[in-house]
């Protein structure tokens, strides 16, 4: 069976500050407090008063950080490399049985790109997503499988509702909100786990929210299990489910 490559590279300097600057400004408190715990000598950037300062102090930042950093994200890199060679191909090929898709031929490569970026945002378009240059090695794993994980599951998702806007793959849509629920619930399956070892970790604003007596990363592993080897079942009915607490996932 086909699977991807995943190919270890470096973020592109424009990209990185894009992101940024993204994070500190645009997508709301809770982002900018984790990019500034990792980086307090940007905090500077606040206090400038246009974008276009804002751009030239992160970019001047950015160069900087990476000269300094240049080993330790060489190191890190071809110690995740390694691991990724022992642990990935048959972790990409548990996940293909799991969620009930063939990865797909066209997509060669998946792009694990090492950044100063503490989150990790991905890119549907092209198959990336940024690699924080200093988790352990563990937690790396996990991280790419967690990314890797969403390319495949919107792959399934375009298969059982193919008329859907793709924009709704991105925060702060509903299905944004549910393919970062499902992606732990996915990792911690014990097949996945056999492998990883890392037992995959639910965004605070998700375990804050309640779904009956259950906090929703919990009723969605119910779920999981109850569903058992029928992805698609779990996933129209986890669907439907979060529906129906759309306004509070939406003003997250």
């Amino acid at each position: 069976m086909h699977i991807p490559n995943v190919e270890f590279t470096e973020i592109p300097l424009p990209l990185e500050t894009e992101l940024f600057y993204g994070f500190l400004f645009e997508e709301g408190p809770g982002w900018a407090s984790v990019i500034l715990e990792r980086h307090p000598g940007i905090e500077g950037v606040c206090s400038l008063p246009t974008e276009e300062e804002r751009m030239a102090y992160l970019n001047e930042y950015l160069v900087g950080a990476r000269e300094k950093n240049v080993e330790q994200i060489r190191q890190n890199q071809e110690s995740y490399r390694t691991e990724w060679e022992k642990v990935g191909p048959e972790l990409f090929l548990v996940l293909s049985d799991i969620i009930g898709i063939r990865w797909p031929a066209e997509r060669e490569t998946i792009r694990a790109m090492a950044s100063l970026n503490p989150i990790c945002p991905r890119f549907l378009d092209d198959w990336s997503f940024s690699l924080y240059f200093d988790f352990t090695t563990p937690f790396a794993m996990s991280v790419i499988m967690h990314e890797s994980c969403h390319f495949l599951y919107f792959e399934k998702w375009k298969q059982l509702f193919p008329d859907m806007d793709p924009e709704k793959f991105e925060s702060p849509h509903i299905e944004w909100h549910l393919s970062e629920i499902l992606a732990p619930v996915i990792l911690n399956d014990p097949r996945i786990q056999a492998l990883l070892g890392q037992e995959a970790t639910f965004y605070g604003i998700h375990e804050n929210v309640r779904i009956g007596s259950v906090s929703a990363p919990e009723f969605f592993s119910n779920l999981y299990r109850e569903k058992g080897t029928d992805f698609e079942a779990f996933l129209k009915e986890a669907y439907e489910e979060i529906q129906k607490g759309r306004e509070e996932f939406i003003q997250l």
